[in-house]
């Protein structure tokens, strides 16, 4: 089979991988071989671990690594092992990011006139809490709330339990911008006064915990997911 015959086989569909280059209807990309060969395993077993992969097509794949462009090739292979170890360091460092942050403007509350954001704070649980929590006991209170979601995050330990507190203190630390406006806007929605931006960053804090809340049963980043061999074998059916 010459070139031109093999690189018919190669085809994008959108339903497959978002639309990357695929070996003829298997869920195969050229990407996946191509990466394969630069992690150093040999044409043999690539068609052993993909049997409906062609000799012919496994070969060209082959021909076309050994030609590219050492630099290209060497490209590849870095951005390959610096998303690797992204994968693996981005979740424990978001936990003990946003752990080093709780735990230090948690332990700021326990310290009278030490957060600038203890008033708000104070007025925010006195409100919801109809008057029975005075601001002498919400900011302590508060700042032990947020000091035990601190040492949950950086320990890794009790994390169901750590990230159900941190999703109540959210909400609590949300509120002011319905309960507070004229403090939290500057006259208009669009434009939050510097307690507003404060606040909505928090979003930030919420997508983060939603990342690691998805970790808790074993779930991991994956660099650069590849089907296994059982859904490769399956050619994709026609729309």
């Amino acid at each position: 089979m010459n070139e031109q015959d093999l690189l018919k086989r190669i085809m994008v569909n959108p339903k497959i991988f978002g639309g990357k280059p695929i070996v003829r209807g298997l869920r195969i990309s050229v990407d996946l071989i191509l990466s394969l060969l630069a992690q150093g395993q040999k044409y043999e077993e690539i068609l052993a671990d993909y049997p409906d992969l062609e000799p012919d097509e496994a070969s060209f794949h082959l021909d076309l690594y050994r030609n590219a462009d050492p630099e290209d090739a060497f490209d590849h292979f870095e951005d390959q092992r610096i998303t690797n170890v992204l994968a693996i360091a981005a979740v424990p460092s978001l936990r003990i990011a946003m752990g080093i942050v709780f735990l230090w403007f948690g332990a700021l509350k326990l310290f009278p006139g030490a957060s600038p954001a203890a008033d708000l704070a104070a007025r925010t649980v006195e409100t919801v809490s109809l008057g029975i929590v005075t601001p002498a006991i919400a900011v302590p209170l508060l700042g032990a709330w947020e000091v035990a979601i601190g040492i949950g995050l950086l320990s890794g330990w009790f994390l169901r339990a750590t990230l159900l507190l941190l999703a109540l203190q959210m909400v609590g630390a949300m509120s002011p911008l319905i309960l507070f406006p004229a403090e939290t806007f500057d006259g208009s929605p669009l434009m939050p006064t510097l307690e507003g931006q404060y606040i909505i960053k928090n979003v930030v804090l919420i997508a983060a915990a939603m990342v690691i809340g998805a970790t808790v049963r074993g779930g991991r980043l994956l660099a650069r997911p590849a089907a296994p061999p059982s859904a490769a074998h399956q050619p994709e059916e026609a729309a």
